[in-house]
């Protein structure tokens, strides 16, 4: 099999999708500023060495203290 079929097997991505192993759990409430998706909880990074919750559809985040 050439690289050329391999490449074109593969699912196409987004710089918009999640970069995986960030999502630490999937909360229950809805985001407050849009109401269509539930809550994702991130886990820390250096940005926010927190962790912080963030709307995935349109980006709504608070910070963890």
């Amino acid at each position: 099999m050439s690289l050329k079929e391999l490449i074109a097997k593969l699912p196409r991505a987004s710089k918009k999708d999640e970069i995986p192993g960030s999502v630490e759990k999937e909360l229950d409430e809805l985001c407050p500023a849009c109401m269509k998706v539930k809550l994702a909880q991130y886990k820390s990074c250096c940005g926010s060495p927190k962790g912080y919750i963030k709307c995935r559809a349109c980006g709504y985040k608070i910070l963890s203290e």
